[in-house]
């Protein structure tokens, strides 16, 4: 049982990184809109920089062009 909760914690932070996701807010959108926004904009910036080679300036990119897309569309970060 221990090492099962160890594996779980274990993965859960793997999986959410040290930094996370920016959270946005925009007076006119509900968090519903905000998340829909996002994955577009993340969408987008995956696509736009899926031929860099390098991963961590692949990712570095990504995040600079989600928050150039939602600034865009109104947001600033929370």
């Amino acid at each position: 049982m221990r090492y099962t909760a160890m594996g779980v914690l274990f993965v859960a932070l793997f999986a959410f990184g040290c930094g996370g996701r920016t959270y946005y807010k925009n007076p006119n959108a509900s968090s519903v809109q905000e998340e829909k926004d996002y994955n577009e904009c993340n969408f987008e910036a995956a696509k736009a920089t899926g031929n860099l080679p390098d991963k961590d300036g692949r990712e570095d990119r990504i995040t600079d062009l989600v928050n150039k897309c939602m600034k865009a569309r109104g947001y600033s970060p929370k």
